[in-house]
């Protein structure tokens, strides 16, 4: 069973969790886990965190092999969330998504607004602090080319000045075809995210290449949000861009940093 979780910035699947740092989350704010199972001899799915069910949903909620709880935190502190797909005989259970959560933070006052807002048609409109953008939202983890342009638009908001949350989840029929959807809200505090640092001149990046070549001679790419090494998944890795720097091949996923040493992804506390 394949697992994510929609947050604020980014989408992450379960093995990627499991290897790297906890998530970060805001107490009361809900999110949206989305797994992916076959259904073969399923009664229902149930999504826990720790040994508590926190919700649970009978087989028929499962829409092009996918089922979506909403999901929220109550308490500050660690938490691991699993979903598992049971019947008369037992349960088969996902890798944790681990969770660190801790109160919502008040931003700091600002009249600038996000002047740099710009429409999905394209289209700049500069929003002023305190607006709201809101709407539904398809979610499917099998259309990794339309996630990777889902997930982009997360990351700008973000960078524009907006808090966004995920505060609602349905299933709708779009084209003759059922999706769960995902409702975004994205509030403009106005505080924007710190620029990045310009890349040393030996640095390189997918993307914009389609592929990079490290030392080793392993060839890496990006397949959606998943991390290619030589065509096979790197160690369930996932991300948005890819750098070599120094020899050195480091994964960027939403405002997170990894490196590859060799079998796996260490965290990275700052940008290469």
């Amino acid at each position: 069973m394949r697992v994510a979780l929609v947050t604020a910035f980014y989408l992450l699947w379960a093995a990627v969790v499991a290897a790297q740092t906890p998530i970060q989350a805001v107490v009361g704010r809900t999110y949206a886990i989305v797994a992916e199972h076959d259904g073969a001899g399923t009664d229902g799915y149930r999504l826990r965190d720790g040994a508590t069910i926190i919700s649970q949903q009978p087989a028929v909620t499962l829409i092009n092999g996918q089922v979506t709880f909403p999901a929220w935190v109550a308490t500050e502190g660690s938490h691991s969330l699993t979903v598992s797909a049971f019947n008369a005989s037992g349960e088969a259970v996902s890798a944790p998504i681990l969770v660190l959560a801790a109160q919502p933070q008040t931003p700091p006052p600002s009249s600038a607004g996000c002047p740099d807002y710009v429409t999905p048609q394209g289209v700049p409109t500069p929003k002023a602090a305190g607006d709201v953008i809101q709407g539904w939202n398809n979610f499917d983890l099998g259309a990794l080319a339309g996630m990777q342009a889902y997930t982009a638009r997360l990351v700008k908001l973000v960078r524009w000045g907006f808090t966004v949350d995920v505060d609602g989840v349905r299933v709708a029929t779009v084209n003759g075809r059922q999706y769960p959807q995902v409702h975004l809200k994205a509030t403009c505090d106005g505080v924007t995210a710190t620029p990045s640092v310009p890349p040393p001149s030996d640095r390189q990046s997918v993307p914009p290449q389609q592929s990079i070549t490290a030392p080793d001679g392993a060839v890496w790419t990006l397949d959606g949000v998943r991390v290619m090494r030589n065509g096979v998944h790197a160690s369930g890795g996932g991300g948005d861009e890819i750098v070599l720097a120094g020899g050195v091949v480091y994964v960027r996923l939403g405002a997170s940093w990894y490196r590859w040493t060799g079998t796996g992804w260490a965290t990275q506390a700052t940008a290469p």
